[in-house]
């Protein structure tokens, strides 16, 4: 927990999660609407639509950070 705001590594990091998670085939994973981070010691949310994330950045994000081939996509 920190009192700072989030940085665009811990950004990444949730966006990782969640297109690990959408390669996983769970269908949770499609019914998901927000990411987000919540900060318990400033009491402070900050969150996404899934709808505002390009499918050109999470196909980056599988293929270039994750790793994945193009049989994930």
């Amino acid at each position: 927990c920190t009192k700072d705001k989030p940085t665009a590594y811990n950004t990444l990091q949730i966006l990782v999660y969640y297109v690990m998670g959408l390669n996983s085939n769970n269908k949770l994973y499609k019914n998901i609407k927000y990411i987000g981070l919540y900060s318990p010691i400033t009491n402070k949310v900050w969150r996404l639509s899934v709808s505002r994330i390009s499918k050109e950045l999470i196909h980056k994000v599988s293929m270039e950070v994750i790793g994945y081939d193009e049989l994930h996509n």
